[in-house]
């Protein structure tokens, strides 16, 4: 597997294993938080002459901060762990308000440790042309745009819906802000809010 960690330069293949068989080729970072970063990555397939012919939806790689911190690994093996019992728990209908996760990772050189799951498509607010990677860049948006109070209420029931589908499960979120909930793409005019 091929990813990034610290600066964008090339990995070989062999440095992480995942609990699954995906090859992942990093594409570009897409954000970070106080633990661990995310970054976009491709499935391909090594065996493929034309990489074209198979067309896999891109992966978010959530890596622990830091090779040697132990404890930023740990949080996220937490996180894979709960995003793994909310998908068996909660029923089909309320599982589109988190990510889906693939696999959990590990770096075969340090303590690293990650999360492999689904790649969230920031929705893009029609007729504005505006994408946002999450709740608190839309919020704190310079550009002028404003929500409307149907988008308000759609996203309020949303995160309402999410968090008591989470305490359902005796889930408890835990670090609950803007900054950690995404509007997905979903092919609706409003988007998906995803915890």
């Amino acid at each position: 597997m091929e990813l990034l960690e610290d600066k964008p330069v090339k990995y070989e293949t062999s440095e992480y294993e995942s609990s699954s068989k995906l090859n992942l080729k990093y594409v570009s970072e897409i954000g970070s938080g106080s633990f661990g970063r995310v970054i976009l990555c491709r499935q391909v397939e090594d065996n493929l002459e034309d990489l074209d012919v198979v067309q896999y939806p891109p992966k978010a790689v959530k890596l622990s901060k830091g090779k040697r911190n132990k404890a930023n690994s740990e949080k996220l093996i937490f996180e894979y762990k709960i995003m793994k019992e909310l998908k068996k728990s909660v029923k089909k209908d309320y599982q589109k308000f988190f990510p889906e996760v693939y696999s959990d990772l590990h770096n075969v050189r340090s303590t690293q440790k990650g999360i492999v799951m689904e790649y969230l498509e920031p929705h893009i607010f029609a007729g504005e042309q505006l994408v946002f990677k999450n709740l608190s860049e839309l919020l704190h948006n310079e550009s002028g745009f404003k929500l409307s109070p149907n988008h308000k209420q759609h996203y309020c029931r949303d995160l309402a819906y999410g968090i008591a589908t989470m305490h359902s499960v005796k889930i408890w979120h835990g670090d609950l802000k803007p900054d950690n909930i995404v509007i997905a793409h979903d092919g609706s005019k409003m988007g998906q809010l995803k915890i």
